[in-house]
């Protein structure tokens, strides 16, 4: 008898973890056997190696990529160029609309009210998509843009693409330049016994690291006080 874990099941997975309670770790000063060729993480790990502080992830959305098919609706009134930047807020309104020329994200020569589901002609980029969002959060990474996405949508559409984002300062780990080479995402870590809530934690005051759902093995990445670093981790179920 086959039996299945259904789309369904994957996607409610992904939306019960951006609402968990996550913490970006750092750790790993040991210099790796190949500086250049950092070993695959184990899946029987439990904690990250060497553990360095904690810094919780405020930035948590269920997310897709924005392509060819999946053109956004912006509602904003006025008179635009192409290649202008504008940023979207609500249904309803006048609006101009997002569409891709080549790798790039443009604005087309096209403007009007639309309805969801609605299709479009682009201007001078002549592409042509279907509107299937109103209010926009894009987020880039790598040259990719993506847009926040409702649980309600994610249900729909199959989407499971979580993102989190989180930036380590020099301060964040006082008085220390080590070298990390290692990056984890754990929930719910503890100290006596009691969950932890706060923005930033530096080892000494975790005693449990909690759960570990994600590790990746990096080339090590040196701290000076004139670095932030902007750390992107992307999950999908």
């Amino acid at each position: 008898m086959a039996s299945i874990l259904t789309e369904l099941n994957r996607t409610s997975r992904a939306i019960n973890f951006r609402y968990s309670n996550l913490y970006l770790a750092l750790g790993r000063t040991t210099a790796w056997p190949d500086e250049e060729n950092p070993p695959t993480p184990l899946i029987t790990m439990t904690e990250i190696e060497e553990f360095i502080f904690l810094k919780k992830f405020i930035f948590k959305k269920v997310m897709k990529e924005i392509t060819y098919d999946n053109i956004v609706l912006i509602n904003i009134d006025g008179t635009f160029e192409v290649d202008e930047e504008i940023e979207g807020g609500t249904s309803g309104a006048t609006a101009t609309i997002l569409s891709i020329d080549g790798s790039q994200l443009n604005l087309t020569l096209i403007s009007g009210t639309f309805v969801l589901d609605e299709e479009v002609t682009g201007g001078t980029s002549s592409a042509t998509g279907d509107i299937d969002d109103i209010e926009i959060s894009s987020f880039e990474v790598a040259g990719v843009k993506y847009v926040e996405v409702t649980d309600e949508k994610a249900y729909d559409e199959d989407i499971r693409l979580v993102v989190l984002e989180a930036e380590v300062n020099w301060t964040d780990i006082i008085g220390t330049s080590l070298d990390y080479r290692q990056v984890g995402v754990v929930e719910d870590p503890k100290y006596e016994g009691v969950i932890l809530d706060g923005m930033l934690y530096l080892a000494a005051a975790v005693d449990d690291q909690g759960i570990l759902h994600y590790v990746n093995n990096i080339v090590a990445v040196h701290r000076d006080p004139a670095q932030i670093e902007r750390i992107v981790i992307m999950v999908e179920y």
